[in-house]
């Protein structure tokens, strides 16, 4: 019976953020867009249940159930599982050394209060709080760019994205918070809110928990846009705002990695080469990424940039064995279409007024496409990954193809 109530409570949840959104173009399409993400939620939990043998989604509902079970049994043991993070009361608990994971098993075992622990539901719930987030990012470019409404409905139809920010994985969360606090970001930046900038702050505490590296990334960005807008750095030459740019990026990387021992310079590095050959090891050849090997770390990260950049945003693009690889391989090259497409029609007298959110959205992929690369060499796991700034590239690369199918401006 509770499966009921779950359900009519997600309804009402749809039915008010409906309700609440403007009433602006991308309404018309909020229906069959939530549809579609519910949907690739399901998929998810099918993908993982038949093709997979279970996985990280499975894992972390079946951990949350008995998480529950115990921990809604009284106050102490809510206090000692939630509060005070005692997971030795759960007999075999998966992730008693993952702090990030218990916290995803954490919020799993929130949400199955309401779906009487039924994964399918408790999925759509995760689906929706990414659909929340999305749909705040593209009705911000609908209303920030020229050519906007594409770009923006994009974001709800690109198969991949909609697919792997669907559904119980920590990158949909990570997806709904995102999406979520860059349009709030611009909000404070035009309102200057104490109240937007608290929720910004909120939102990426909450993204550091659930996955440091992105909420590091974007918090380093974020800062260095409010630094070089209040400099005006807009103002002056090209050159000089590139060099001033880089510069600002390499002391806010360096500062940032502070906040996390992985991230730190001495650390990433090694941490970076632990994790590729990790993931080489158990992964098929044919699934994973070769980089050039050389004995000096910081050697091996620079020869190895390009090539990473590029798997990130294009691979994989041979049309191999498996349903899934030839999908991917389509997808990838309609983007490098759509990319050379727009390369083609962009004009640089139009970007000399947007070069300083051009370089910090170009920074934010760049470090994150490079990074996830040489980390996760594994095509499947980089697909999953890259979740966090695909939306980013597609929004410059449709935008630089000025589809006008909707705009009224020319």
């Amino acid at each position: 019976m509770r499966e009921v109530l779950g359900v009519f409570i997600l309804l009402c949840l749809v039915w008010f953020h409906y309700r609440a959104t403007e009433g602006s173009f991308l309404k018309s399409f909020y229906l069959p867009a939530i549809f579609i993400k519910l949907c690739a939620g399901v998929g998810v939990g099918l993908l993982y249940t038949y093709y997979y043998n279970g996985g990280d989604t499975w894992n972390y509902f079946n951990q949350a159930t008995f998480f529950s079970k115990i921990a809604f049994s009284s106050m102490a043991n809510f206090s000692a599982l939630f509060v005070q993070s005692k997971y030795e009361l759960i007999d075999g608990f998966a992730f008693i050394n993952q702090p990030r994971a218990a916290l995803m098993v954490k919020v799993v075992a929130i949400v199955n209060v309401l779906t009487n622990s039924n994964y399918w539901l408790t999925s759509l719930y995760f689906s929706f709080f990414s659909f929340v987030g999305v749909y705040k990012f593209s009705a911000w470019v609908v209303h920030k760019f020229e050519y906007g409404k594409v770009a923006a409905l994009m974001l709800f139809l690109w198969p991949s994205f909609v697919f792997w920010s669907s559904g119980l994985l920590k990158e949909t969360i990570a997806v709904g918070l995102i999406f979520w606090i860059v349009p709030t970001f611009f909000e404070w930046q035009e309102l200057k809110s104490a109240k937007k900038l608290l929720k910004v702050l909120v939102g990426l505490y909450l993204l550091f928990l659930i996955k440091y590296y992105f909420a590091v990334v974007l918090f380093v960005v974020l800062i260095l846009y409010t630094i070089a807008s209040s400099l005006n750095l807009s103002s002056k030459s090209l050159l000089h705002q590139i060099a001033i740019w880089v510069l600002m990026l390499i002391v806010g990387l360096g500062l940032g990695g502070l906040v996390h021992p992985n991230l730190n310079f001495e650390n990433i590095l090694g941490v970076m080469i632990q994790n590729n050959h990790s993931f080489i090891a158990i992964s098929s050849p044919q699934n994973i990424i070769i980089f050039y090997e050389t004995s000096r770390d910081w050697l091996w990260f620079l020869i190895n940039m390009p090539k990473a950049l590029f798997s990130s945003l294009f691979l994989p693009l041979t049309f191999g064995r498996g349903k899934l690889l030839i999908f991917a391989s389509l997808e990838n090259w309609a983007l490098i279409a759509l990319v050379i497409r727009g390369v083609l029609k962009v004009k640089f007298s139009e970007l000399r007024s947007s070069t300083i959110l051009l370089l910090a959205s170009f920074s934010y992929i760049f470090i994150l496409a490079v990074f996830l690369a040489l980390s996760t060499p594994n095509l499947g796991t980089l697909s999953r990954y890259k979740v966090a700034f695909i939306p980013i590239v597609l929004v410059l690369v449709i935008i630089a193809n000025k589809f006008n199918y909707f705009d009224e401006r020319k």
